[in-house]
Parts: C-alpha cells; structure tokens; sequence
C-alpha cells in the first residue's frame, strides 16, 4: 500500500511531457485517472517495485531456509 501511495505522489509531482490536462475542471477520481494514464515513469516505478519485491522474497527465503 505504502508502494501505491508513493506512485501517487510522484505522478502528481513528476510533469508529464504528454498532453497537457483538459482545461474543465475534474474530481479528485478524475485527477488520479489522468494522472495514472498520462505518466510515462508510472509503469517504470512499478516494475521498480515489482522487482524489489521479488528480490526481498527471495532474500527472506534464503534467510529462513537455513
């Protein structure tokens, strides 16, 4: 969950070189959705995640395996 958050945040803070927002105003819902779509790092960082993930699982099951 903490992972989700922080994507959020970075996707608001991090400028998007695509379009630009649509000029009516928008909901929060409306906002995250664009922001989600709209950043091209947002898939990046979540493979980042993913793999880290990946590798604290194999880490722990090295550790308890012994």
């Amino acid at each position: 969950m903490n992972a989700l958050r922080i994507l959020l945040l970075v996707c608001f803070l991090t400028p998007s070189a695509h379009a630009s927002p649509p000029d009516a105003t928008m909901t929060l819902a409306q906002a995250i959705d664009y922001a989600l779509v709209h950043n091209p790092e947002l898939s990046r960082m979540q493979s980042n995640v993913e793999q880290a993930e990946a590798q604290l699982g194999l880490a722990m099951a090295n550790f308890f395996r012994k």
